[in-house]
């Protein structure tokens, strides 16, 4: 009982830090596709930045 009373305070805050690790990388991997997402739609419809040349108009009949 006494390897239990001395092991437990110590799983815990292991336990505590790797929780809080996991719910920091989760969080950044949701930032980090959510700007790509954002940069994404924020280029739709704009000129091409790689040639500067405008998407070519739709051809209405």
């Amino acid at each position: 009982m006494e390897y239990i009373s001395v092991l437990l305070p110590s799983a815990a805050v292991g336990a505590i830090f790797y929780f809080v690790m996991r719910a920091i990388f989760n969080a950044d991997r949701a930032e980090r596709a959510a700007q790509a997402a954002a940069e994404q739609e924020a280029t739709l419809g704009t000129p091409d930045q790689a040639t500067g040349q405008e998407a070519p108009p739709e051809n209405k009949i």
